[in-house]
């Protein structure tokens, strides 16, 4: 289960579950449904079959193979066959969603995140299947979020009646700790353009936003997850080197 692999058309419906993030969602028995769509050519000139130039409009109820977890998703798509390519020696079935609802997370989101910026990660996923350009302008927003809870403010006056651009959220932020975060701005930079892109063309690949995600992912470790990981390597060392054995 690669997101990555999401950008192109798939051989499987099988999805990381957006409920636990642990299971995988996969079509529940007997909600699958297809119907041969408009633009199908379903025979030749002569009237033969020829299923590689078939097309189908499906449906289908996605559950949590996670016991524990209630999640279920719908997803909708187009489903379509390959003829054999070198070596192989049967037709290969490909399916291209347009919906999945809930989507599933391209990136993992941790309890430590804030609720605001999780909101927008997973609002962007779903939207990412339908429209990636309306998926990465709530990345962007996800950025918005994110900034507001490192402190870096968000209107120029108190009223919230005129809010400050991002770049110059993301200068502000970029200065925070004696240039601590520099880096990290840079990225957020990229994420800026992607978004504006998709708020005024909306045409973005599917690809570039999934690189969005990715970005996204890194910084959020980078400023929630890593500080706390690395503060336990020290304590874990210092521990080892000075507290008493356990007594057994």
């Amino acid at each position: 289960m690669q997101p990555h692999r999401w950008a192109r058309a798939q051989r499987s419906l099988d999805y990381p579950c957006p409920v636990c993030q642990n299971g995988a969602l996969r079509p529940i028995k007997d909600t699958f449904k297809q119907v041969e769509n408009e633009n199908s050519q379903s025979h030749d000139g002569e009237g033969n079959p020829t299923p590689e130039d078939m097309e189908w409009r499906f449906s289908a109820l996605l559950k949590c193979t996670n016991t524990a977890c209630a999640g279920v998703a719908s997803i909708t798509g187009r489903k379509f066959i390959e003829p054999p390519q070198y070596g192989e020696d049967h037709e290969t079935v490909f399916y291209r969603p347009n919906s999945i609802t809930p989507g599933p997370l391209p990136i993992p989101l941790h309890t430590a995140y804030p609720n605001a910026v999780s909101d927008q990660v997973r609002k962007a996923a779903t939207l990412f299947w339908a429209d990636p350009g309306a998926a990465a302008n709530r990345i962007r927003q996800a950025v918005d979020e994110m900034l507001t809870e490192q402190g870096v403010a968000r209107y120029a006056k108190p009223d919230s009646s005129s809010p400050i651009p991002l770049q110059q959220r993301i200068n502000a932020f970029k200065e925070l700790q004696d240039g601590k975060f520099a880096e990290i701005a840079a990225f957020l930079e990229a994420i800026k353009w992607l978004g504006n892109a998709g708020s005024h063309d909306g045409d973005l690949k599917a690809a570039e936003v999934l690189d969005a995600f990715d970005i996204l992912g890194h910084v959020l470790e980078e400023i929630y997850i890593q500080p706390k990981a690395k503060l336990l390597a020290k304590v874990a060392k210092l521990n080892a080197a000075y507290a008493p054995p356990k007594k057994a």
